[in-house]
């Protein structure tokens, strides 16, 4: 299956990759997310996460949401502001719903994304953005193994809880 390109969502680029090379060209800016993160996430920075697309287990189909804010310039992309990580799957082959889910493996540390502290809520406005234009809309997202007490599980929490989405 073919990953959709770029949307647009209010002011931010989601831009969907599977090659390994395509996602080493932003390394520079992946680190500054990475410096400026909500949460820490080594599994989704750029020296774990290239190698581990890599190698992965056979089968299985995965893509990295890149967000960036968007500069209204010709490429349309500015800051870094997250990555998502995430495979396509079915919750069971009798039932339709796909699942959007972050992708996590037996040597992550964790499968929270990377997300840029001041815009966390925005970027993952725009990563639900993404998925309702590109996704069936009976497509669940599932962020399996998020600590509740951390900050991305409140960023979260909160976005589900003012856009009036379930959880």
């Amino acid at each position: 299956s073919g990953s959709p390109g770029a949307v647009q969502a209010k002011d931010y680029v989601v831009q969907v990759l599977a090659d390994v090379g395509e996602l080493a060209s932003v390394i520079d800016d992946w680190e500054d997310l990475a410096l400026n993160a909500l949460e820490p996430s080594p599994s989704c920075e750029w020296w774990m996460l290239i190698p581990s697309l890599r190698h992965q287990l056979p089968g299985r189909h995965v893509h990295v949401a890149l967000i960036h804010e968007s500069d209204g310039g010709t490429s349309g992309k500015g800051v870094l502001c997250g990555v998502f990580p995430f495979e396509l799957q079915r919750l069971h082959p009798w039932l339709p719903a796909p699942i959007v889910r972050s992708w996590n493996h037996m040597y992550a540390v964790s499968a929270i994304p990377l997300v840029r502290r001041e815009c966390a809520n925005a970027c993952i406005r725009a990563f639900f953005a993404w998925v309702r234009r590109s996704q069936p809309a009976s497509a669940l997202v599932h962020w399996p193994e998020i600590r509740v007490e951390g900050e991305f599980h409140s960023a979260l929490q909160a976005v589900t809880d003012e856009d009036g989405l379930d959880t």
